[in-house]
């Protein structure tokens, strides 16, 4: 046979064959790989938003003044953090026989100065229980990147609220997360039960 017309050999075949399909099972192993941490991080997100949000909505619900103006009762809210006092307690390991149902609650960011890491910081005071100077602080969040508020008085929102006479009737929390390059917001609105009129002196 001319060697012009020479084919390829059976080891030559077995051989391409062989590098086909590691190439193949590489790319299929990086897809699959890269198909499972998306659905992680689809579930991830969501979920932790939850955690975040749906204990936060809760106790926004029952925010609480005392009528005589006591300074431990004050709603003090700004663009990324909230200070107030509650009656819904979600912080079981605190809710003890020593303790009561009054809790003033401090949710804010906080970011490592070294790693520039964000996490939601919420704390937990028992301000009338006998262990009223111990707070409770818990991480909520290492995956978020902004949280912020805006304040409704009746007529507008507002950036700010500072007030140990008068609650907001709803806040509007914005909250964004990101794991990675995956990223995803989510908005709600908390109205509050005790806000429909104003604390006034006693007389």
């Amino acid at each position: 046979m001319s060697e012009k017309y020479k084919g390829f050999s059976l080891i030559e075949l077995l051989l391409a064959i062989a590098i086909m399909s590691i190439v193949l099972l590489s790319v299929y192993s990086s897809f699959t790989l890269a198909m499972r941490t998306w659905k992680r991080v689809k579930i991830k997100i969501p979920a932790n938003a939850a955690q975040v949000l749906i204990p936060l909505t809760r106790q926004l619900r029952g925010a609480y003044l005392a009528p005589d103006y006591d300074p431990d009762f004050v709603f003090q809210g700004s663009a990324s953090s909230l200070r107030f006092t509650t009656t819904a307690v979600i912080n079981d390991d605190i809710y003890t026989a020593n303790s009561t149902d009054l809790q003033k609650v401090f949710y804010r960011i906080s970011v490592d100065q070294n790693t520039g890491q964000r996490a939601l910081l919420y704390e937990e005071y028992d301000i009338l229980g006998k262990n009223k100077d111990n707070f409770k602080q818990k991480n909520l969040s290492n995956i978020i990147k902004s949280l912020s508020f805006d304040f409704y008085d009746g007529k507008k929102w507002q950036k700010t609220w500072d007030s140990s006479k008068k609650l907001p009737q709803a806040i509007k929390i914005k909250a964004d997360f990101q794991e990675g390059q995956y990223k995803d917001s989510f908005e709600t609105i908390a109205s509050i039960c005790c806000a429909s009129t104003e604390i006034i002196d006693s007389l």
